[in-house]
């Protein structure tokens, strides 16, 4: 049996395409929290330590030695499972965890399709997207301009579930029709790590480089972007030492050179950059995406922040920088609300396979 799905009831997991499904529903995970999964899974019944899951999942990044506590949070809290009474992720007090439901090798029927890779970039073709025509029309014309060296900013906004990575996924899958990259980054709900979806976006934007190119994109800027990944100065082992500043001016330098790192890559080819659940990030995280704001116009570039509406997930660092945004006009707003009743007419139509019937 192949040994790149296993199943865990109600769920399965696929390492090759990095996708955890509870029955034909995906459930969505940040990378490195699948892969502390896929760490577990992959070894039923035994102690992890987190030193095994430091090494294994953060070998060239630095982060607290807290990150597998929180990416055992966020799973338990993706897998229903219950730190007191787990069926599945068993915490071995201040010595790790065992990963602890029975695990088997899965292996698709023949009559199944095979699943497509889960990115923003794509999605299932028959889960076609319904309604949001006027902001689907702004992201388009957003994409287009982005190619055309103008960069743009836009924020997408609405409750928990109404489509806010929906529509970035469709639009991911348009940005890449169109020959542009798409990087991603995620904020976390447990305790903020900083600029964690920047060290996503970049360590996606380096995946795979040749030791050349890997050169020219981190160009003059590799010291600084070695202090956000450090596994950098493994790939150029002949990187020099970043200069010794103070910390806000040490801070200023490393910003700008994430913009430069970010310019220069998107000469090559335009990018959409996504930041999901701003109203999560930690301060440095919207510090970092409010110095990108002020430089995105001259870079071909669409940047997308995805956040929550209500006023309660609006922390107050998060609160003024939309207001900086909105006030200097730098982003474009996109408030999702409720499909309207056609439109859900349309969605039932999809699932079922007829049109049902609207009441008046």
């Amino acid at each position: 049996m192949s040994q790149d799905s296993r199943v865990f009831p109600p769920f399965r997991l696929d390492s090759k395409n990095e996708q955890l499904w509870r029955e034909n529903k995906e459930i969505r995970l940040r990378r490195k929290t699948f892969a502390v999964l896929r760490y577990l899974v992959e070894r039923p019944g035994e102690l992890v330590t987190k030193a095994a899951l430091l090494d294994e999942v953060w070998p060239d990044v630095s982060v607290s030695d807290s990150m597998p506590a929180i990416s055992v949070r966020e799973l338990r809290k993706a897998l229903g499972d219950d730190a007191q009474s787990p069926r599945f992720i068993e915490t071995v007090q201040g010595r790790g965890y065992r990963f602890i439901a029975e695990v088997k090798s899965f292996r698709p029927s023949a009559q199944k399709t095979a699943v497509r890779r889960s990115s923003l970039s794509s999605h299932p073709a028959h889960n076609a997207i319904v309604g949001r025509r006027t902001e689907r029309s702004t992201l388009s014309a957003a994409l287009a301009d982005a190619r055309k060296g103008h960069g743009r900013l836009t924020l997408i906004s609405g409750e928990p579930g109404i489509g806010k990575s929906r529509l970035c996924v469709e639009l991911a899958a348009e940005a890449e029709a169109r020959g542009m990259s798409v990087l991603i980054g995620r904020c976390s709900e447990q305790e903020a790590v900083p600029l964690l979806p920047f060290i996503e976006i970049l360590e996606a934007g380096l995946e795979g480089a040749e030791p050349d190119d890997l050169r020219r994109l981190v160009g003059d800027e590799g010291p600084q972007l070695a202090r956000m990944l450090p596994k950098l100065r493994r790939m150029i082992p002949d990187l020099p030492p970043a200069p010794e500043l103070e910390p806000r001016a040490a801070r200023r330098v490393l910003f700008d050179s994430v913009c430069d790192f970010l310019a220069r890559c998107t000469r090559e080819r335009p990018t959409m950059i996504v930041v999901e659940d701003l109203h999560w990030a930690d301060a440095s995280t919207l510090d970092l995406f409010s110095h990108i704001s002020q430089r995105h116009a001259e870079i071909p570039i669409l940047l997308i922040g995805t956040h929550r509406s209500s006023d309660s997930d609006l922390g107050p660092a998060f609160a003024r920088l939309l207001e900086d945004l909105v006030r200097g006009r730098k982003a474009t707003q996109l408030a999702l609300t409720g499909l309207s009743a056609s439109d859900v007419a349309g969605m039932l139509k999809g699932l079922r396979g007829r049109r049902p019937r609207l009441g008046s």
